[in-house]
């Protein structure tokens, strides 16, 4: 039964499917085609890649969800107590398997040569919750596999990764462009600092909410922007979001791939859309990537004209420039297709059958063919003979 309901599932994706796996958030005008583009091993292992990759851009209480169900189905079938545990074992091994073993890895493509893929929020070794192997150099490999241009690299209180990843930049030209930046925390507020490069001592400003206030009124007048960080501004201090405006704040983010940051509800993110429309706000999505995982769920598309001869500086002071100017029209944030967390948690018990459909519709029509071939084939070729 299982096997015919995927089935037909995959031929309906086939059909109602989603053009180039990306959508975009800002509801703005599309800057230009940009589809995601799979390395060829995805063909014959799609089942593998694309649920490593759909689990991967999962939030909190999507997973949580999708154990409710694997245990609701093993009730069912009224297994040992035993089941229980190796099913959820196996669960969260795969988990590990997916964050910590390398695969290929899914990339943006875009067809106009004066459209920069950049991320806005990225971290190294050199913050203190990174995976510890994950190189400034490393960095700039991971975000160059995701199809991205550029990254700003903001740890955590520190410029070192920044200027570590510019340096390693400049020996060999490998990787993504290296952006400066730094990912300031302050009073359950955490902001990305795109653009700076000079170390900024949190210290100064951190331990109530008039230290944030005063570091954003410092920063109107610098060169970089202070762009407000997910998911602390919705969590802590959403009734003051328009306070952070008035303060000095240049943007929001209104995407992030950290799995805490992944609940932000649609909802939500329409009300911060709407007040960078009314205030020409940057918008940003972010890959927030520590080390762990190989799939990117978020891109920033620019119009930067002419970026492919510039140098690193010129390039970072043309996009921090289309940022200030551009506002809410900057750019366009894209997203990997999936089921969207909903306001109402109660439309968690549906979430897994929604991420069967979503990850449905965005299989290209070879990698649906190889989904089926791994239903159908194996099964077949492999099942033990009846004795006569």
């Amino acid at each position: 039964m299982f096997k015919w309901i995927a089935t037909a599932v995959i031929i309906a994706g086939y059909f109602f499917g989603h053009p180039g796996g990306v959508f975009e958030l800002t509801g703005g005008e599309v800057a230009g085609a940009a589809v995601l583009d799979y390395p060829a091993v995805y063909i014959p292992f799609a089942p593998f890649f694309h649920l490593a990759d759909h689990l991967t851009i999962l939030s909190v209480h999507q997973h949580i969800a999708m154990l409710a169900a694997l245990n609701l189905l093993l009730a069912l079938r009224r297994p040992g107590v035993l089941k229980f545990i190796q099913a959820n074992l196996l669960y969260a091994a795969v988990l590990a398997a997916v964050i910590l073993i390398p695969r290929p890895m899914a990339r943006l493509e875009v067809k106009d040569p004066d459209l920069l893929i950049y991320d806005a929020h990225s971290h190294t070794s050199h913050s203190w919750d990174a995976n510890k192997s994950f190189t400034p150099e490393k960095n700039l490999l991971w975000h160059k596999k995701a199809g991205f241009h550029a990254a700003f690299i903001t740890d955590h209180n520190v410029v070192t990764g920044s200027r570590e990843a510019q340096a390693a930049y400049e020996r060999d030209k490998n990787g993504a462009i290296p952006l400066s930046g730094e990912e300031l925390s302050l009073q359950n507020c955490h902001l990305a600092v795109i653009g700076n490069t000079a170390l900024i001592s949190n210290g100064l400003y951190d331990g109530s909410v008039e230290g944030i206030r005063r570091f954003m009124g410092v920063m109107k007048s610098s060169r970089a922007l202070v762009i407000a960080s997910l998911p602390e501004y919705w969590k802590y201090h959403w009734e003051r979001k328009e306070d952070f405006v008035k303060w000095g704040v240049r943007g929001f983010e209104i995407a992030n791939a950290a799995p805490i940051a992944l609940d932000f509800p649609p909802s939500k993110r329409a009300e911060i859309v709407a007040l960078c429309r009314k205030d020409r706000l940057a918008m940003t999505g972010i890959t927030d990537n520590h080390g762990w995982g190989y799939t990117a769920y978020v891109w920033n598309v620019a119009r930067v004209p002419g970026w492919r001869n510039m140098d690193r500086s010129r390039l970072e002071d043309a996009l921090l420039s289309r940022l200030k100017i551009g506002g809410d029209q900057a750019n366009q944030v894209f997203v990997r297709l999936k089921a969207e967390p909903h306001d109402n948690k109660l439309w968690l018990a549906a979430d897994p059958f929604l991420q069967a459909w979503e990850a449905a519709r965005s299989l290209p029509p070879a990698h649906a063919l190889s989904c089926l071939f791994w239903l159908w084939v194996p099964a077949r070729l492999f099942r033990r003979r009846k004795p006569r």
